[in-house]
């Protein structure tokens, strides 16, 4: 099988990079510098807790005809606010019959990719990667993959794919309703705006968890009220309950990790790009919110947050925990 990574960023250029060290055929399709860079150097480089790698990998900016065959997999990995564009790039090269699969973040995704092509797969990619320099990417440790038939049933191209996964390092499994898995990972991913506005020395304060417990409650919630499922094909990854507790859990002060990386929302800030995809998170849970009749005030603060340190390019840690907790309080009494 081989493999394009289309719009490969952190996510994508990690997945790319894990089965290229195993030997797969990938090409990353990507911005010009990352792309350059990883020329260059004849390979992507991959910081991890567990060593530093260089797999050898091509890189492009457009994908070429002679790039795609009948073995070829699509990996999409854009983000959610570049899919149409995207997508619309990507038919133009690729077959209506390649298989695409989607490692994006928000459910919005293949809905739109699957009016192009035929053979449409959702995935959920659960490891935090990041890329702050071209030709580089980090991350802690092997995550957790899911992979799915879009919009679900079983099928036989997702077990290929999971065995190809496996022998590449990663803990894959399939799921017959990717959509649940999708939605799970969306609740979860509602934190990631906090995590990124919300100053570094407050991560580990009450006030902190109080916001990522807030925004998570509202999203069960909004969800129960739709009779929306988000959960996980087999149990194995945490459900919103379990998340939830998790938080509420005491705990020590973190300890830094030799190896830095950050969710996207904080990379998008640091590198001060104009667009950020929060709103295919929080969005969703706002409108289902407003159909219900039901206060979302953690999630409508943290977009509004989130956009406007994306608008006026503060950068990442702008806010203090304890004033965007009073903002939401003051919401919610109508003060």
């Amino acid at each position: 099988m081989r493999f394009v990574v289309f719009g490969a960023g952190a996510v994508g250029s990690v997945l790319g990079g894990h089965l290229a060290l195993n030997k797969q055929d990938v090409l990353l399709v990507t911005r010009e510098p990352h792309a350059a860079a990883i020329n260059e150097n004849n390979g992507l480089r991959m910081l991890s807790a567990t060593g530093d790698y260089s797999a050898p990998l091509r890189a492009a900016t457009k994908l070429a005809r002679e790039d795609i065959d009948a073995d070829t997999c699509v990996f999409f990995t854009p983000k959610s606010n570049d899919t149409k564009s995207c997508v619309e790039q990507l038919v133009k090269t690729a077959p209506p019959d390649t298989p695409v699969v989607s490692f994006q973040n928000g459910v919005t995704n293949e809905e739109i990719i699957v009016k192009y092509f035929e053979n449409v797969y959702g995935g959920v990619c659960r490891m935090t990667c990041s890329q702050l320099q071209p030709g580089q990417v980090s991350f802690r440790k092997m995550g957790r993959l899911v992979v799915g038939k879009y919009p679900k049933g079983a099928h036989s191209f997702p077990k290929k794919l999971a065995s190809v996964l496996e022998e590449a390092g990663f803990d894959v499994s399939v799921s017959n309703s990717i959509m649940c898995d999708k939605w799970l990972k969306l609740i979860v991913n509602l934190q990631s705006g906090f995590n990124a506005i919300i100053e570094n020395r407050d991560h580990d304060s009450v006030e902190f968890m109080e916001l990522k417990v807030g925004v998570l409650e509202e999203a069960k919630k909004v969800l129960r009220a739709q009779k929306m499922k988000a959960k996980s094909c087999d149990d194995r990854d945490l459900s919103v309950d379990d998340v939830i507790g998790e938080l509420k859990k005491p705990k020590a002060p973190r300890s830094p990790s030799s190896v830095r990386v950050n969710n996207s929302t904080w990379q998008n800030l640091y590198l001060k790009r104009k667009e950020i995809e929060n709103g295919y998170f929080h969005n969703p849970i706002i409108e289902m919110a407003k159909k219900h009749k039901i206060d979302v005030p953690f999630n409508e603060v943290s977009l509004e947050l989130v956009t406007e340190s994306c608008n006026e390019q503060l950068g990442p840690g702008a806010f203090r925990a304890s004033e965007v907790l009073q903002k939401i309080k003051d919401r919610s009494t109508g003060s």
